[in-house]
């Protein structure tokens, strides 16, 4: 049923009344009016009611001035009495809502978004995210499998690509405190780090290769990275060899298992 704008005029038989009213839908949707005492009346007794289509093909944005162009053609003395109306006033309707049609999903997640765009909520949105318990294993793989297989849109990319650009990214300017690298470290030691044990495939290693190909780096990016490897040293505690600058732990010792350090 294809939706468009109309206005309508009831008429009661048997009151001898009428009822002006408008509408955005199809024509045979089933809506009757939004006048309680009018609609009361037609659930008792439908065959004392017969409608017509007064107005028809109206945008949905002009819809509620339409409406009032032929509430004006009743009289005071009319209202309530001869129609069912109660005023001639031009009243807000949801036909001419634009987001009326939301799903609430929909109308909540519109909500969310404007909240978030507030500075004041966001700071305390993100205070009481650093206050929640950490994920525990299983919930970090519930998410995992609920993920799989799903794909990011482009236009998806390019939306989180903004939000975490620049000044939009809530660390800009920011830099980690050596108590937080100490914790992030302690996460990625030995079994802790999400790629101890496994290897890249074939296919992987060929991907890498090309996504890095005809890239170079900078000399600056060159410098840091020969200053940070001549600064790290192999470590291993008797089972486990890990590179880092400082010794990982009491346990740990200069040098690889096996090796003299």
């Amino acid at each position: 049923m294809e939706k468009e704008g109309f206005i309508y005029i009831w008429y009661d038989s048997y009151r001898k009344m009428y009822y002006v009213g408008c509408h955005w839908g199809a024509i045979d949707d089933g809506y009757i009016c939004s006048s309680n005492r009018m609609r009361d009346a037609y659930r008792r007794r439908p065959g004392d009611f017969k409608r017509r289509i007064i107005q028809r093909g109206i945008q949905r944005e002009l819809l509620l001035n339409e409406e009032h162009k032929w509430l004006l053609l009743i009289k005071n003395e009319e209202l309530s009495k001869r129609y069912y109306n109660l005023s001639r006033k031009h009243f807000g309707h949801w036909a001419n809502d634009v987001k009326s049609n939301l799903s609430t999903r929909e109308k909540l997640s519109e909500a969310s978004k404007k909240l978030h765009q507030d500075p004041v909520y966001k700071e305390k949105y993100l205070e009481g995210r650093k206050k929640l318990p950490p994920p525990t294993k299983e919930s970090i793989e519930k998410r995992a499998l609920a993920n799989t297989g799903k794909k990011r849109t482009e236009e998806t990319k390019k939306k989180i690509g903004i939000a975490n650009s620049g000044t939009n990214n809530y660390n800009y300017g920011k830099t980690l405190s050596e108590e937080t690298k100490e914790k992030i470290r302690e996460t990625m030691i030995g079994d802790k780090n999400p790629f101890y044990g496994k290897t890249h495939t074939e296919e992987t290693k060929k991907k890498i290769i090309k996504a890095n190909t005809g890239k170079t780096m900078t000399d600056k990016t060159k410098e840091k990275i020969r200053l940070s490897m001549s600064a790290i040293k192999w470590w291993n505690n008797g089972s486990i060899n890990t590179r880092r600058i400082e010794c990982p732990g009491n346990n740990w010792t200069k040098g690889r298992t096996g090796n003299k350090s």
